[in-house]
């Protein structure tokens, strides 16, 4: 079977920072959160793991991605006095998180529902997986 390569769309920014995270192909960057108060805080990536996991569910296939970072806090304009406190660091992990779900969610939903397409190449783990299927 031939395969057709024709550029379908152009991700955003936010879309190819999701994409970078779902692949564990980040190396360095940032990822500016604010907190309630409106003041900005900066976690610096270090490194990014990537693994997903498929499963079945009523006979479908069931991708679970796991991600984790290490980074460090790099930029903190809140209050010097508490930056490093534990439920301060918390805090700024949890927000992380937040932005990154945001930016995972954004690129899934346009290579689902716009492109439609797998340049993240699920369907080749679930041939490997699941080869008489």
């Amino acid at each position: 079977m031939a395969r057709c390569k024709k550029l379908i769309g152009t991700p955003t920014k936010e879309e190819l920072k999701g994409i970078g995270w779902i692949t564990g192909q980040i190396e360095g960057g940032l990822v500016k959160v604010k907190n309630q108060a409106d003041q900005v805080t900066v976690y610096e990536i270090q490194s990014v793991d990537s693994r997903v996991k498929l499963s079945k569910k009523n006979g479908h296939p069931s991708f679970h991605i796991y991600i984790t970072s290490k980074g460090r806090l790099s930029e903190d304009w809140t209050s010097p006095d508490n930056a490093f406190q534990n439920k301060k660091l918390k805090e700024v992990e949890r927000l992380a998180g937040d932005q990154v779900n945001v930016w995972i969610k954004s690129a899934l939903g346009k290579l689902q529902s716009e492109y439609r397409t797998d340049i993240l190449k699920f369907g080749e783990k679930y041939r490997i997986q699941y080869p008489r299927e």
